[in-house]
């Protein structure tokens, strides 16, 4: 039976997983992910959630207000941050939420609620808590006080641009965020990149406001591309640092055919995409085809607009 409720939705997920696979092998990562998992379960119970399913390095969880679901993501980031490292590296934890009305069929949820909490732990990254801004306006305990504005972003199906908020969970950052930055730091700060993205007739600009993109199948992607090679979540790309990355996840690997370069197979693994090109999710880019994304990147400065207008 359908049940209709309102609730706050929270996806966690381990950043790097298939790093761990890579670099630990299978054995050695199933059982780090498997401690992740149990300990983001037990908070999520402790913060009078309910932990919905689990899928892979996900967790997906509801809880009855945003509060709790606020306390359970900062616990969660918490314990996580203590375990040892692995690779020399710590264990990091990505947390999207988001407060609206679901529709729950047994383990299954449905909703553009659950797709716009999908698309914060999509935005967000290792160690970091993201959530809606009219998630954030309804919290009342001590996550009220660490949540600060990072911006407006489009989201997928609907028509205007939805506010995004961090909480600050660890109390250094907090305190680092009231500090201006120098005039010195400003200038040093990267270069937003600008890059468009076409695939079947649709475009898609990366800006300040959107620097993320995510590739596959499933239908909470940015693009949704349908390939009998294609993965669920098959790639995406992202800004660091004033460069645009990306990043490949998939079983079948991506392929990259910049203009006038040579072509290369990209699996689980990542590249800087500069000029121009084509990107294939699975096999090789051809004209026309469904799994063939063309990208073009250029500095954002005041005649980037020949890029062409965004699609949301």
């Amino acid at each position: 039976m359908t049940v209709k409720a309102n609730a706050a939705i929270l996806f966690a997920d381990i950043a790097g997983s298939m790093r761990l696979y890579q670099g630990l092998g299978d054995e050695r990562a199933s059982v780090v992910v498997a401690r992740c998992i149990h300990t983001m379960s037990d908070m999520v119970r402790a913060s009078a959630g309910t932990v919905v399913r689990v899928v892979g390095d996900e967790v997906l969880a509801t809880f009855p207000h945003a509060d709790a679901a606020a306390d359970a993501a900062i616990a969660i980031q918490a314990a996580i941050s203590n375990m040892p490292p692995e690779l020399g590296r710590p264990l990091g934890i990505r947390v999207g939420m988001h407060f609206g009305e679901i529709l729950q069929d047994g383990p299954e949820l449905y909703g553009d609620a659950v797709n716009v909490a999908a698309r914060m732990v999509g935005q967000a990254k290792a160690g970091e808590i993201l959530l809606t801004g009219s998630t954030a306006a309804t919290l009342k305990g001590q996550a009220a006080d660490m949540a600060r504005t990072l911006g407006p972003i489009d989201i997928k199906g609907h028509t205007e641009a939805i506010e995004i908020c961090e909480i600050v969970w660890k109390s250094e950052e907090a305190t680092m965020m009231f500090r201006a930055p120098s005039a010195s730091a400003m200038e040093r700060r990267p270069v937003m990149p600008r890059v468009a993205f076409e695939h079947a007739g649709g475009r898609t600009v990366m800006t300040d406001h959107r620097s993320t993109l995510t590739f596959g199948r499933e239908q909470r992607n940015d693009v949704v591309i349908m390939g009998a090679k294609v993965s669920r979540q098959h790639a995406f790309v992202e800004c660091r640092n004033g460069r645009v990355v990306l990043v490949d996840q998939s079983a079948n690997g991506t392929y990259v055919v910049p203009h006038g370069g040579t072509g290369f197979h990209l699996h689980r693994d990542s590249v800087v995409l500069t000029g121009a090109g084509r990107i294939g999710l699975g096999e090789e880019p051809q004209d026309n085809a469904l799994v063939t994304i063309r990208y073009e990147t250029a500095a954002e400065t005041a005649d980037a607009g020949a890029l062409g207008p965004t699609d949301t």
